[in-house]
């Protein structure tokens, strides 16, 4: 493999990222002969670009009406230049590692978990600066889009843009142009399918037989699943909203004397009940013991976003991961439903 030389490694002082969205929640039109753009003037002296599609230029299976580009300049570090300077090359930087590695490392108890390639494959400062273009292109995309169609008077759904049509960078904002993935937000596997055999159905006939539903606990967290992409905020209240019930549930289920006082009287911060008074529960199975370390983090950031959302009508995207916290969530309430004595539910912890 070539070094790249020290003079072209130091060259690359800055990239410039250029995202490309589409929309066919179509809430305005544009002349196709007129191009709007707009100065975000921000730190990284972000253009958006508004304009009617043009099939010429962007290939996709989707309706596309609309498409809204964002570009930007981001200052690079100086192994970062390095990085990119091997990136224009056509090759990894120094500390990737190969797609195998990152394909078995993804295998954990038995499943295959989310990767992403080839982001994964690269060292975490790169993938870190990669998602940092991502992350505030689409906040300045977003932005812009927002305030058209407010101003416009605009109707359509909440969800701004309906597909990505191109994600890249260049060195100088002029071709050519690189590939730009994104770990995290183009992701590859996810939640393992599960299949419906005897067992299955013989439980489900049991839960039906002894007048059991679905916990409103699951189907908040299925909303916030639901509403993980396009509606960030309606997330995070119902990812949390989902944990709080769900602990209530638990009690009312296992101490069902104190049934009023749990949904009537206010009830202590969530990490504190899960700290402290989670361990106290007379669970029917395992022993009952307080969420990892990890997990009470996740939750303590989420309710403070949660609370700065909710009492200041501020949500910072930039700063709050909703599949990780999504992922907390669904552990905590496969472990809730584990100490109400379900057999067939695996213990999170």
């Amino acid at each position: 493999m070539t070094e790249p030389s020290e003079e072209a490694a130091e060259s690359v002082q800055a990239v410039y990222g250029r995202i490309t969205w589409g929309a066919y929640d179509q809430i305005f039109t544009v002349d196709a002969a007129i191009t709007q753009n707009f100065d975000c003037q921000d730190d990284h002296q972000v253009i958006v670009e508004v304009a009617a599609f043009d099939p010429e230029r962007y290939e996709t299976i989707h309706p596309v009406k609309l498409t809204c580009t964002a570009t930007g300049r981001f200052v690079l570090t100086k192994n970062l230049a390095e990085a990119f300077s091997r990136l224009a090359l056509g090759e990894l930087p120094k500390g990737s590692r190969s797609d195998d590695d990152v394909k078995r490392q993804s295998y954990r108890d038995g499943v295959y978990h989310s990767y992403s390639l080839p982001s994964d494959q690269y060292p975490a400062e790169v993938q870190a600066f990669m998602s940092k273009i991502f992350l505030a292109l689409s906040e300045s995309a977003s932005r812009v889009w927002r305030l058209l169609r407010w101003r416009s008077g605009a109707m359509g759904s909440h969800e701004i843009f309906q597909t990505i049509l191109v994600s890249e960078w260049s060195r100088d904002n002029k071709p050519p142009w690189h590939e730009l993935p994104v770990k995290g937000y183009v992701r590859a596997g996810g939640w393992v399918i599960p299949r419906l055999d005897a067992p299955v159905a013989c439980s489900v006939q049991r839960l039906l037989t002894n007048g059991i539903a679905e916990p409103t606990s699951e189907e908040l967290f299925r909303e916030a699943w639901a509403a993980r992409g396009a509606n960030q905020r309606a997330g995070l209240l119902l990812a949390v909203a989902a944990v709080e019930v769900g602990f209530k549930e638990l009690v009312i289920d296992l101490v069902p004397q104190v049934s009023w006082l749990t949904l009537h009287v206010q009830s202590p911060p969530l990490v504190r009940l899960l700290s402290n008074s989670l361990p106290e529960l007379p669970v029917r199975q395992g022993v009952g013991a307080p969420p990892p370390g990890e997990h009470r983090k996740v939750i303590q950031r989420v309710v403070e976003a949660r609370n700065d959302l909710a009492h200041q009508g501020e949500f910072d995207r930039l700063k709050l991961d909703l599949y990780e916290v999504l992922e907390v969530v669904r552990a905590l309430l496969n472990q809730f439903a584990y100490y109400r004595g379900f057999s067939w539910v695996t213990p999170a912890w």
